[in-house]
């Protein structure tokens, strides 16, 4: 990514339209040797535990993001999907133990009831998985 000395404000991006401290713009395409002033940006690594809402760019020419905290309607929503994505796993142990011709353990019954809860909102705590049924 690369910005223009003289107006930190305008972001050029390698797939971006460029525009210069002018509010001329050129096509993604166009060689960025030939505009004038184009300083190299140093990229930070974009958080994980916040939403991102955009970013600037410093005085030294460095990344900085504009972040927020989750709400607790994210942070819900984010825990459903990891329960979610745990009853699929989990369905594929029932599928592995009805291959191997044993029966689902009562254990992985519980799990999946209380992994339910957590998808329907019953629960806020996801369980911890059991051990994979021996011989699946």
């Amino acid at each position: 990514m690369y910005v223009l000395k003289t107006n930190l404000n305008k972001i050029i991006a390698e797939k971006q339209i460029y525009i210069d401290s002018n509010g001329i713009k050129y096509p993604a395409n166009y060689p960025k040797e030939q505009i004038a002033e184009l300083e190299k940006v140093k990229e930070t690594e974009a958080p994980t535990d916040k939403i991102i809402e955009g970013f600037f760019i410093d005085e030294n020419f460095q990344q900085v993001w504009n972040v927020r905290d989750k709400t607790q309607a994210e942070l819900d929503t984010e825990l459903r999907m990891q329960a979610v994505s745990l009853l699929d796993k989990s369905d594929k142990v029932a599928t592995r133990c009805f291959k191997a011709g044993i029966p689902f353990p009562d254990e992985w019954k519980t799990y999946v009831t209380r992994l339910r809860d957590v998808v329907s909102g019953a629960s806020n705590i996801i369980p911890d998985m059991p051990e994979y049924p021996e011989g699946s």
